[in-house]
C-alpha cells in the first residue's frame, strides 16, 4: 500500500498540468450530472431580474427593463452573458448553464494556479482536487445567478494578483485591474473588495520602487474597464451611481422586528411577519428615487440604534462563516458539518503554513477578501444562505490544499512510506 502511494504522489507531481486538467474535466462532468439529475430546474428568485433585463438588451431596447425603461438595478456583466445567448441560442437558457459548469473547470484550474504559486506543486494538486469535488460550488453552477461567474472572475483577480507580486510586470498589472474591473461589473460586492485591496497595497506588495507604479496600473486598468458603467448610469439618470440602483440591503437588513426569515437574526416571535415593506414615500417612484430613499433610511436605522446593528451584524458573520445552520434539517447540517469543518482545519493549517514560510503578502491578500465578503454580509444580507460565501471558497480550497498537503506528508513520513515535506513553497 505504501508503494502504490508513493508510486501514484510521484506520477502526480511529475505531471501536474496534466492532472489538474484532468480534475478540471472531472469538474464539469460533475457539475453537468447533477443539472441532469435535477432536470435542469433550478428556480431562484432573483433569475427574473436579469433575464428581463437580457430580454431588453437582445430585443434592441438598450440595458432596460423594457422600452423606454433604462434600469441600473444589477450590474451589466451578467445581463450581457444572457442576452448574448438569448440572441444566439433563444430563451433556452440551457446554455448558459453548459457555460457555467465550464466556468467551474476554469475555478478547479485557477486555484491549482494559487496554490501553485504561494506554496508548492503537491499543495496545489491537493487544492484543486478539493475545489474539483466542493459540493456547494458544484450545486450552484446550476443557477441562472451571478454565482458562477463572480466566482471564476475573483478566484481569477486572485491568481493574476498572486502572479503581480511575484513578477511586478506591468502587463500583469493591467490584467489584475482588468479583472477586477469585470468582478465589480458582475456583482456589486466587487467593487469593495477592490477597494479594500487597494488600501491594504502595502501589506500585499514588497517594498520597493515598482510598488507604486503596479498600484497605479491596476487601477488605471481598473478605471477603464468599469468606468463606462457609471459613465452609463449618469447619462441614462443624470445622478452618479458607481454600482446599481438596488438599495434594498442595507435598509431590509437593519428594519426591527420585519428584518428576516432567521429568527436567531432578530430575536423575535416566529411568527412575526418578516416582510419588509418600502417606506411609503419610496412606493411610488422611480428606481433611482427609491435607491436614495432605501439608502437614507438604512442609514437612519442603523445611526438610530448602532448596539443593536452591531448586533445583528456579529451574529450574521457567524453565520455566515458556520458550518451548520438552525433552520436546516439534520441531515443537511451533518453533511455540511462532515464537509466544512475539514475543510476549515485544513485551511487554518495552510494560512500558518503561509505565515511561517514568509508567503506573508498572499495570507494577508486572502486575508483582506475574507473580511471585505464577511463584513458586507454581516452589514446589507436579510437572509443566511450557501451562496453568499461562495467567493470565498476557492480560496479556502487553495489554503485547505497547502494544509492537506503538509498534513499527508507528516503523516506518510511518520509511518516512513514517503520523505515528502522536502520541496519548499514558491517565494511570493
Amino acid at each position: 500500500m505504501r508503494r502504490v502511494m508513493r508510486l501514484t504522489l510521484d506520477t502526480f507531481t511529475q505531471h501536474p498540468w496534466s492532472v489538474a486538467v484532468g480534475f478540471a474535466i472531472l469538474s464539469v462532468a460533475l457539475r453537468l450530472l447533477w443539472m441532469v439529475a435535477r432536470g435542469w430546474e433550478f428556480p431562484a428568485a432573483d433569475t427574473s431580474a436579469y433575464v428581463r433585463i437580457a430580454n431588453a438588451l437582445s430585443s434592441g431596447f438598450g440595458y432596460a427593463r423594457g422600452p423606454a425603461a433604462p434600469t441600473a438595478f444589477v450590474v451589466p456583466l451578467y445581463p450581457m452573458l444572457l442576452a448574448t445567448s438569448i440572441r444566439l441560442f433563444g430563451q433556452d437558457l440551457q446554455v448558459v448553464q453548459l457555460l457555467q459548469a465550464v466556468m467551474g473547470g476554469a475555478v478547479c484550474l485557477l486555484v491549482f494556479e494559487i496554490a501553485r504559486n504561494i506554496s508548492n506543486t503537491r499543495s496545489a494538486l491537493f487544492a484543486a482536487l478539493t475545489t474539483c469535488f466542493h459540493p456547494w460550488l458544484i450545486n450552484w453552477s446550476g443557477y441562472i445567478l451571478t454565482e458562477s461567474l463572480f466566482v471564476l472572475l475573483i478566484t481569477a483577480s486572485v491568481a493574476a494578483m498572486v502572479r503581480l507580486m511575484k513578477s511586478r510586470n506591468l502587463r500583469t498589472g493591467i490584467i489584475v485591474g482588468g479583472l477586477f474591473g469585470l468582478t465589480a461589473l458582475t456583482r456589486t460586492s466587487g467593487l469593495p473588495a477592490f477597494l479594500l485591496v487597494i488600501l491594504a497595497w502595502p501589506l500585499l506588495m514588497k517594498r520597493g520602487r515598482s510598488r507604486w507604479l503596479s498600484l497605479l496600473v491596476v487601477v488605471m486598468a481598473f478605471t477603464v474597464v468599469y468606468a463606462p458603467w457609471p459613465i452609463r448610469n449618469y447619462i441614462a439618470f443624470e445622478r452618479v451611481i458607481l454600482t446599481s440602483t438596488d438599495g434594498a440591503g442595507l435598509f431590509a437588513a437593519n428594519q426591527a422586528g420585519q428584518t428576516t426569515l432567521l429568527e436567531i437574526t432578530t430575536g423575535n416571535d416566529p411568527s412575526t411577519d418578516r416582510t419588509f415593506p418600502y417606506p411609503p414615500e419610496a412606493q411610488t417612484v422611480n428606481e433611482v428615487e427609491r435607491y436614495e430613499i432605501l439608502w437614507s433610511a438604512g442609514l437612519r436605522a442603523v445611526l438610530a440604534d448602532v448596539g443593536e446593528f452591531v448586533r445583528r451584524s456579529m451574529v450574521r458573520m457567524w453565520l455566515f462563516w458556520s458550518p451548520g445552520f438552525p433552520t436546516h434539517s439534520t441531515l443537511h447540517n451533518s453533511l455540511n458539518l462532515l464537509f466544512y469543518l475539514p475543510l476549515y482545519l485544513l485551511a487554518g493549517v495552510g494560512m500558518t503554513i503561509l505565515f511561517r514560510t514568509g508567503q506573508r503578502h498572499a495570507a494577508f491578500l486572502i486575508l483582506v477578501l475574507f473580511l471585505c465578503f464577511t463584513l458586507i454580509h454581516g452589514a446589507t444580507v436579510v437572509d443566511w444562505d450557501q451562496r453568499y460565501r461562495l467567493p470565498l471558497q476557492p480560496m479556502l480550497a487553495a489554503l485547505a490544499g497547502i494544509g492537506g498537503a503538509r498534513v499527508l506528508c507528516l503523516l506518510m513520513q511518520r509511518r516512513g512510506a514517503y520523505p515528502c515535506c522536502h520541496e519548499r513553497p514558491r517565494k511570493v
